[in-house]
């Protein structure tokens, strides 16, 4: 099989676009409710950006099919500020 060259307006600009990630909202029975396209240069500014979207869900980023990380929404705990015993 021979293979062609890519004519140059096909492939122009092709090398500098940025990887699009996906930032899937997951609820409370761990099943995803929604994603979000997330454009980012690297793997550490898609989970920077997908922070955004940790509001009641937690968020796993997604680049293709690798799985960056997951973000967990806080606690009940966590998010109440932690009273002072009374002696």
């Amino acid at each position: 099989m021979l293979s062609a060259p890519v004519p140059a307006a096909l492939s122009s600009g092709r090398e500098s676009v940025m990887p699009t990630y996906r930032a899937f909202l997951i609820n409370e029975d761990n099943r995803v409710a929604s994603y979000k396209p997330v454009e980012a240069d690297s793997d550490a500014e898609a989970l920077k950006a997908a922070r955004q979207f940790v509001n009641g869900c937690d968020v796993e980023v997604w680049h293709l099919d690798r799985k960056i990380g997951r973000l967990e929404r806080p606690t009940v705990d966590a998010a109440k500020p932690h009273e002072r015993e009374s002696e």
